[in-house]
């Protein structure tokens, strides 16, 4: 019997010496290499108008460089750090991570690991950018043809022109995109908030989120489709010259001087409230919900349904 109960005894005391080796050997590595180190690459020799970046951990940010130079300044570790390289008209920037997996356990240095991209304020053609944990920020000063961003907790703050499509994939991270143009934008995110200001573009915008809220003010577009599970749809002076499309299933949507030729709004159980420039012809649908009351007849469509939500819109020009 003693036998029996000395067995499990052993067996955990040799698990936590163990253990403690192992956590050791972490510590050592990750104070050895958490240090901070800053790098700068020079390009003013190099041509190039296009970007690859794929990052893990590090931030990512496009600034104007005061003096006209072209550089990249790193912040980075020993053991996780960056390649930069111009190669095909493209400046390609990895990250490159070469830790052991117990130094990754007690290595928080990505908190403060960063990639600034200095830069002439100019137009360049295709900006592509794949990150993981990473904050993305490009300023108004730059202009695009493409943007096309994938990443899944960071947050994007873009502010650029873009000629073609801005496309944005993200998993729980938000986006602000401010006083900018573009042909087209796609953003989709699954926990994820939208904030859309002062944006024009030349034809659709297609918003798909899970649970974050889509919030758009003084937004102008050909055609407007939202898709939302639990997440709001705020709008705030959005004018479409075709469509307006949203749906959502539990979320509210709020119009605030808002217009298009026809609008369309699909929720389950969220109120549809707000003011409309123009009038419309209201095609309310509701199984359990407060019945439309002030019936308008007019030359453009507005389709509202709804199975537990009310609906109560003003149109300002009556």
């Amino acid at each position: 019997m003693k036998k029996i109960i000395l067995l499990p005894i052993i067996l955990g005391s040799a698990l936590l010496l163990v253990g403690g080796v192992v956590f050791t050997i972490a510590v050592v590595n990750s104070t050895s290499n958490n240090s901070i180190l800053t790098k700068t690459k020079k390009l003013d020799d190099e041509a190039f108008s296009k970007f690859d970046i794929d990052l893990d951990t590090s931030d990512v940010e496009f600034k104007v460089s005061s003096d006209g130079s072209k550089k990249v300044v790193f912040s980075e570790t020993e053991k996780n750090y960056h390649t930069c390289k111009v190669e095909n008209n493209t400046l390609s920037i990895k990250q490159v991570d070469e830790r052991h997996w117990y130094e990754k356990i007690m290595d928080f240095s990505q908190l403060s690991m960063k990639v600034s991209i200095y830069l002439p304020a100019d137009n360049y053609e295709n900006l592509k950018i794949k990150t993981s944990t990473s904050d993305v920020i490009v300023p108004h000063d730059f202009s695009f043809v493409d943007a096309d961003i994938k990443l899944s907790t960071g947050d994007t703050t873009f502010n650029a022109n873009v000629s073609n499509s801005i496309n944005f994939v993200s998993s729980t991270g938000d986006y602000h995109l401010n006083d900018l143009t573009a042909k087209t934008i796609k953003l989709e995110s699954d926990t994820g908030k939208m904030y859309l200001n002062k944006v024009n573009v030349e034809e659709d915008i297609t918003l798909n989120i899970h649970t974050g809220d889509a919030n758009l003010t003084a937004v102008r577009a050909k055609n407007l489709a939202v898709k939302t599970s639990t997440g709001k749809v705020n709008l705030t002076d959005v004018i479409m010259s075709e469509k307006i499309n949203l749906k959502t299933d539990t979320g509210d949507v709020k119009f605030d001087r808002c217009d298009a030729q026809s609008l369309k709004v699909d929720t389950h159980t969220g109120d549809v409230t707000g003011s409309i420039l123009t009038s419309k012809t209201i095609f309310f649908t509701s199984h359990t919900g407060k019945n439309y009351s002030a019936q308008v007849i007019a030359e453009g469509r507005f389709d509202i349904t709804t199975h537990t939500g009310d609906a109560n819109i003003q149109f300002l020009d009556r």
